[in-house]
């Protein structure tokens, strides 16, 4: 159906489409995606791409999260993405593809071996002496060791957002990433109902009533057209509270596309 090629690196949705979906600003994803004069792309695109993947739009919630949780720079952001990529040249989205951990530096120097923690590039982190332990980024591909990324003298506070991307996608030992969980609501709460799912071997990448492969844009029109809840959760064979979800999520999708 897909040429071979892995749906997640399709380009399936547009700057609007992705902007809508992950609640931000179309201009946001547009800087992310293609840059301008003084900005460079921040997305792992191709020169004139102009769609997202499904990889993409993991690694623009990512992105968002730094930027409103942690409050990181985008020339920090950077930083975190160069180190990414410097050790593990591999991962094409390492955003999206690692399982990154930010943990105590001297309980992990306390489990290893050697003071030092060693990476697949070849680069040794040597321990910092400090006499307070702080926070750094580690990261952990498939079944590798755990290594410290963190840039020397740097400590990245970056366990909150690596905590609430995971908490709202799902992952499998083999393939990784395959699912996203959008947030629904303004607050962006991690441990919110996972209602609605973007994966991009259901429904050509379109948001999706969890588990089901019912878009939210079809629940929508059936809404504004003047079905109630209840007859368009009969209709799907569907509880209400799931089409109550799809209803409001859309309806914040369809705010910032007007």
């Amino acid at each position: 159906m897909y040429g071979g090629r892995d749906p997640r690196e399709l380009s399936l949705y547009g700057p609007r489409d992705a902007a809508a979906c992950l609640n931000l600003p179309e201009k946001t994803i547009l800087n992310w995606l293609a840059g301008h004069d003084s900005f460079r792309s921040v997305l792992t695109v191709k020169p004139g791409q102009r769609q997202l993947s499904f990889y993409n739009l993991c690694e623009a919630f990512v992105l968002s999260e730094l930027r409103r949780r942690s409050r990181y720079s985008l020339q920090v952001v950077r930083k975190i993405i160069a180190e990414l990529r410097v050790e593990y040249p591999s991962l094409k989205y390492p955003l999206a593809q690692l399982d990154l951990q930010a943990v105590d530096s001297d309980a992990f120097l306390a489990r290893t071996a050697e003071a030092t923690a060693s990476s697949p590039s070849g680069k040794l982190y040597q321990k910092s002496g400090q006499a307070k332990a702080r926070a750094e980024l580690f990261a952990k591909n498939g079944d590798e060791a755990l290594i410290n990324i963190s840039d020397r003298g740097r400590r990245l506070v970056f366990e909150s957002v690596v905590n609430v991307f995971l908490k709202r996608v799902d992952r499998t030992p083999i393939e990784g990433v395959v699912r996203l969980y959008p947030f629904i609501t303004p607050s962006r709460d991690p441990n919110a109902p996972k209602s609605v799912m973007v994966d991009a071997r259901v429904a050509f990448g379109k948001p999706v009533i969890a588990g089901t492969g019912i878009p939210t844009a079809a629940v929508y029109q059936l809404f504004n057209a003047g079905d109630t809840i209840q007859k368009i959760a009969d209709e799907y064979e569907r509880d209400p509270a799931e089409i109550e979800s799809a209803i409001r999520y859309e309806s914040v999708r369809a705010k910032r596309a007007a």
